[in-house]
């Protein structure tokens, strides 16, 4: 895991480590070592006779041969809390969007029906880098959202969904010679509810509010030799979370014939926050993770543009659309774990990466409105200029309204 200059500088940090001073500087994979190494933490509290005792004893005979220390992969799980912060922003979205194409490029919502249902799904795929203090993944998401809405006047639409999404992130490779550092693996069902007001024929507002409850099912996979202790195996757990969301769109509609340009402001809050949970089958190696919340509040600055072509059967629209997104609220966490059979708890903390504040979202798609009040749509968006990810989000649909 790490070279000898490297145990070195672990070596020289342990004793602010034991007094858990100046820990933002240190890796996961350090943070670990160290208190692996000076012996007077975590190894401290080893139980004899347990398995975690077994690999003290082993580490403290010499040094490990395998390129690992005895705690590899301890701060995997950040990815954990920060991937879920991009999930069901979209759903709500590209509902309220659709429904302002019923008219075309007049943005007329209202044309008659007022029940309306639709079922919509997605698929996003996101990559994320290694950093000093964050293991790098890869994330595939599908999804499905179904629901339905009221016109209850020429102002004022509202309407509920129910989305459920099931994902497979996978860590980039191990320490130790593991294939993968480990996965995060999680399903995720969310209840929403939305409005519209048109304060004039060019202004509206759109908001909504949520929750949704995630469970979780983590591997961190450990690999490595100490002075003939061989160690390959997966420590896994099951965690779940609680996570509700709210947002505000702010729109403003410029028509120029068929032409729609729609610039607006959106406000995104979600809170995230992740149960305690422990791992077994981890060779005496299980950590323990204290809870978690994540906060995350964005603003999008951006715009829409949308032409209205006649065809026989209905309407084409295609679209294209960008926004500037700034995070004010995330920050960087502290996440405290110990080993599970360590019975001083020895606390030790991972830091996170800081937030990129400042990234972009770019996209475009097309609608179709038919006859009877049906609508379809295909959508494609992606972030670009993060920091850390590259992801994109396809997303296609159908509405029906009576």
């Amino acid at each position: 895991m790490f070279s000898k200059k490297s145990k070195k500088i672990v070596v020289a940090l342990g004793a602010a480590l034991a007094s858990n001073s100046a820990l933002a500087v240190l890796t996961p994979d350090q943070v670990y070592d160290a208190a692996w190494d000076q012996r007077t933490g975590s190894c401290a509290g080893a139980v004899i006779g347990t398995e975690f005792s077994d690999r003290c004893i082993a580490a403290a005979a010499g040094n490990d041969t395998g390129g690992a220390s005895p705690g590899n992969n301890g701060g995997v799980f950040s990815g954990v809390g920060n991937s879920s912060t991009y999930a069901e922003r979209k759903i709500v979205s590209d509902r309220l969007k659709k429904l302002k194409e019923r008219g075309g490029a007049s943005g007329d919502t209202f044309s008659g029906e007022r029940l309306g249902y639709f079922v919509s799904g997605k698929l996003t795929e996101t990559e994320r880098i290694d950093t000093t203090l964050e293991t790098g993944y890869e994330l595939d998401e599908h999804g499905v959202t179904g629901g339905m809405d009221y016109v209850f006047s020429d102002k004022f639409v509202a309407g509920f969904a129910i989305a459920y999404s099931d994902t497979d992130l996978d860590y980039n490779k191990g320490t130790g010679g593991a294939d993968s550092a480990g996965s995060s693996d999680y399903e995720n069902i969310s209840f929403l509810t939305y409005a519209n007001y048109s304060v004039n024929d060019s202004f509206g507002i759109d908001g909504y509010v949520g929750w949704s409850g995630i469970d979780y099912d983590l591997k961190r996979n450990i690999k490595y030799t100490a002075n003939g202790d061989n160690v390959d195996t997966t420590a896994v757990a099951e965690a779940e979370a609680n996570k509700v969301l709210a947002g505000l769109n702010f729109i403003y509609n410029l028509s120029y014939d068929a032409l729609l340009l729609s610039p607006m402001i959106k406000l995104d809050y979600s809170g995230t926050f992740i149960d305690q949970y422990s791992e077994s089958q981890g060779a005496g190696l299980n950590l323990k993770y204290q809870s978690q919340n994540i906060q995350s509040f964005k603003s999008t600055l951006g715009f829409d543009v949308s032409y209205a072509v006649s065809m026989p059967w209905g309407v084409l629209l295609p679209k294209i659309k960008a926004g500037y997104v700034h995070e004010f609220l995330d920050q960087r966490r502290t996440i405290h774990a110990s080993f599970v059979q360590d019975t001083t708890n020895y606390d030790l903390q991972f830091s996170t990466d800081k937030p990129d504040r400042d990234y972009f979202i770019v996209g475009g798609g097309l609608s179709t409105v038919l006859a009877h009040s049906v609508q379809l749509f295909v959508d494609y968006e992606r972030i670009e200029g993060h920091r850390y990810l590259n992801s994109y989000t396809v997303s296609g649909g159908v509405r029906i309204a009576f």
